[in-house]
């Protein structure tokens, strides 16, 4: 607890498991000698600090490579995020619901068997799967028309100061109110029909 209050006043980045298997061990060794560590454990334990970053650093990778080529980089992004959405939801949800029901359940003294647990994942999977299709599909929708008006938007101030009209009339001091006004009205009215 004292180096974990160090390390966190410090700024230090400290990991709590870390600090106490380390503490459990050293406490070991101090009070009972070599032999009283379970060296096999402590090699697993040990071991999972090492496969478990590079697991989900490999993990991490490639689903940022899958969501960079099958979305990112793609022609309709928007219309493929309401393809792949849905199947990447289901893993994510399947996932989570797993780790509450092998680890959130212990506290609770409610103990499922593998079967069970693979079920029940599998179906809250299925179910956020499924009920993100109507939310992608509104999302998505809306994100497309809020695009389409901002590019409209921004044609049409580009085609009235360059492409319709030869000069600016902004840069025109001379002339009056309603010839700027004549020079601008197409560009207005083509914007309300977009």
């Amino acid at each position: 607890a004292l180096w974990l209050n160090i390390a966190t006043y410090a700024g230090w980045p400290v990991s709590t498991t870390h600090s106490i298997v380390g503490a459990v061990v050293g406490f070991g060794l101090i009070a009972g000698g070599f032999g009283a560590v379970n060296w096999l454990v402590m090699g697993k334990i040990a071991a999972s600090w090492v496969v478990s970053p590079l697991l989900g650093g490999l993990l991490g990778f490639y689903g940022f490579v899958f969501i960079k080529r099958r979305i990112l980089n793609v022609d309709r992004p928007l219309l493929a995020l309401r393809g792949w959405g849905p199947i990447m939801i289901f893993p994510i949800f399947a996932i989570l619901a797993l780790s509450v029901l092998f680890k959130g359940l212990k506290p609770l003294k409610l103990d499922l068997g593998l079967g069970p647990s693979i079920g029940i994942a599998v179906a809250v999977g299925l179910l956020a799967s499924i009920l993100s299709v109507p939310l992608l599909r509104r999302v998505t929708r809306s994100a497309r028309t809020r695009t389409s008006t901002r590019t409209a938007r921004s044609e049409c101030f580009w085609c009235c100061r360059c492409s319709l009209h030869a000069s600016s009339p902004l840069r025109t001091e001379a002339t009056t109110w309603p010839t700027r006004w004549a020079r601008w009205r197409p560009c207005l009215v083509r914007r309300r029909a977009i």
